[in-house]
């Protein structure tokens, strides 16, 4: 049992409130009856000896005197002596030998007994070291004489004995009280301080967050009340907990199911919180985390000088994100942020690349336009002579064909996002690869590049116009973007169940930052190209996926480009 304990302690409080009590009423009960005890030993010594004298008032001769003496009944250890005014024995009740001569009295007390008082004296010690009382009363004849005293001897040690036998059963009585007590202080101790024992332990539950153990109420007193108040703060925390956590789930739902990345930042700007597609935009490195931290810390700062919400853009690379941020007073005070952000950078490249294709194609449908109307006006004014009108035709004729390729572009596009259907049938793809780079072998060598073809019977479900599509946009890509005396591969296999076609290049390569955006419509990395739209790596990704393949892409800028598609066997 540990000091600090209640239990102990209130036993503790009561054993010695117990103790002092009943050693106090001990101690002044044996005092009390000590002096009670001998105020009646002498009382009735004095009584004694006043009887004895008066039965000695008919007396005259020491005969006479000694006889009455031995008539009398004394008590145990009880010794009587007369004695004449001079202080001589004349009588006793025991031996006459053994005299007064070891008593002695004081002249004092001797006179005042002549004189008629009845005197007791304590404490006389005889010569044989043994204590006495002794009583002395005045012998008088009947005619009023004194003759001298009678004196009552009785040993002290008889009183003394006595009072001790009374102390000792007074101390076991007083031990086995305290003994008793000390049990009943134990029990009542144990009784009180268990209620309170059970409500600590419930309270550290509570503390552990369970909130399902109660406190068993026995009694209708302050404990009991105590329990009861114990019992219905649990419920009600019980309670508001669930509440809590039923709208912390609901809330943390609700920010795991936004498509939005929402973080929230503590005063120092840092990031306390982030739902999952916050957490994708660290994309697992701590740099860009940290990069991040620092733009939204420098939000935070102006949100909370303007202490308002603040709308603004952050780059990151390639990437644009659309930040939202409100100030957010925490509990003590402390001023934090709530940030919502998303990522707007396909949104803005697209608008900025529809905008540009616009400006593009107003351009590639204006300069065509313009060329075929002048080109035909001056035939039409028959400006243009004979020999020369074949060359005029030729050239209104390709921008007729580009117009068209254009225009079919679009469409296309237009189709696939709309759910064209695609109608498969079984064909050999090595055999459709083939033909279609071999369309290609004399273009190859005008450039100076080196065409490498590696085709194997491979069988697939597909259309074999749209497939052709893809491969001729794929190897126009690599010629274009191929220098004089670069190598373009065509290589066939099978991985995992599906044909793979690659289209590899020792062209100029795209660069790391363009190639998540290169399948985007009207997107090109090289902007001087005005050939390119941007439509024909669209258009591949849009084909490939609808027969339920995928494309990828692996490229390095001065060493080239590769492409694989695959596409699941027949």
């Amino acid at each position: 049992m540990r000091l600090k304990s209640v239990s102990l302690k209130l036993w503790l409080v009561m054993v010695t409130l117990v103790l002092l009590v009943l050693g106090s009423f001990s101690l002044a009960l044996n005092l009390l009856f000590s002096d009670f005890y001998r105020n009646q030993k002498e009382a009735s010594l004095k009584q004694e000896a006043i009887d004895i004298s008066a039965n000695l008032a008919d007396v005259s001769n020491t005969l006479e005197l000694q006889n009455e003496l031995l008539k009398i009944r004394y008590t145990q250890g009880l010794n009587v002596f007369v004695v004449d005014t001079q202080g001589q024995v004349l009588a006793t009740s025991g031996a006459m030998g053994m005299g007064m001569h070891g008593v002695n009295i004081e002249q004092n007390d001797f006179a005042r007994i002549l004189g008629g008082e009845t005197v007791s004296i304590r404490g006389i010690t005889m010569n044989n070291d043994t204590s006495l009382i002794i009583v002395a009363t005045p012998w008088k004849l009947s005619n009023g004489k004194t003759l001298g005293a009678v004196l009552l001897s009785s040993p002290l040690a008889q009183v003394t004995e006595s009072i001790k036998s009374f102390s000792h059963m007074l101390y076991y009585v007083v031990a086995v009280a305290v003994f008793l007590a000390t049990l009943f202080a134990l029990w009542l101790s144990r009784t009180l301080t268990t209620p309170l024992l059970e409500m600590n332990r419930i309270a550290r539950r509570m503390s552990a967050g369970d909130f399902s153990d109660r406190v068993k109420v026995l009694t209708d007193d302050e404990i009991g009340n105590l329990g009861n108040s114990l019992n219905t703060l649990a419920e009600d925390l019980d309670k508001h907990i669930r509440l809590l956590s039923r709208e912390k789930e609901q809330l943390g739902g609700i920010l795991d199911s936004m498509g939005d990345a929402v973080v929230s930042l503590d005063s120092a700007g840092n990031v306390v919180q982030a739902n999952p597609p916050a957490l994708e935009l660290w994309q697992g490195q701590p740099e860009r985390k940290q990069q991040i931290q620092e733009k939204l810390r420098e939000v935070l700062f102006q949100v909370n000088e303007l202490g308002q919400p603040v709308q603004v853009d952050l780059e990151l690379d390639t990437q644009i994100l659309d930040v939202h941020m409100k100030q957010l007073k925490e509990v003590e005070g402390q001023d934090g942020g709530v940030v919502v952000m998303r990522d707007v950078t396909a949104g803005r490249r697209q608008e900025k690349l529809r905008r540009e294709l616009m400006a593009s194609a107003s351009h590639e449908l204006r300069t065509p336009i313009h060329l075929i109307q002048g080109q035909l006006e001056a035939l039409a004014d028959g400006l243009i002579p004979g020999p020369e009108q074949k060359d005029y035709l030729e050239t209104t004729l390709t921008e007729v064909e580009r117009l068209g390729r254009l225009i079919c572009d679009l469409q296309e596009i237009n189709n696939l996002e709309h759910g064209w259907e695609i109608v498969r049938h079984s064909l050999d793809l090595g055999e459709l690869v083939s033909g279609v780079a071999e369309r290609f072998t004399l273009r190859a060598q005008e450039l100076g590049i080196k065409l490498l073809i590696d085709t194997q019977a491979t069988h697939v479900l597909g259309d074999s116009d749209r497939l052709t599509q893809v491969f001729i946009n794929l190897i126009e890509n690599s010629l274009r973007y191929t220098p004089q005396g670069g190598t373009i591969k065509i290589s066939m296999g099978v991985e995992t169940s599906q044909a793979l076609v690659t289209v590899s290049d020792t062209g100029k390569g795209i660069k790391p930052e363009h190639l998540p955006y290169i399948w985007e419509s009207f997107f090109t990395a090289d902007r001087t190209s005005k050939s390119n739209m941007g439509l024909g790596l669209a258009i591949v990704k849009r084909i490939v996926e609808a027969h339920g393949g995928k494309i990828a892409v692996d490229s390095q800028v001065g060493y080239g480009t590769c492409f694989r598609i695959y596409l699941p066997l027949q």
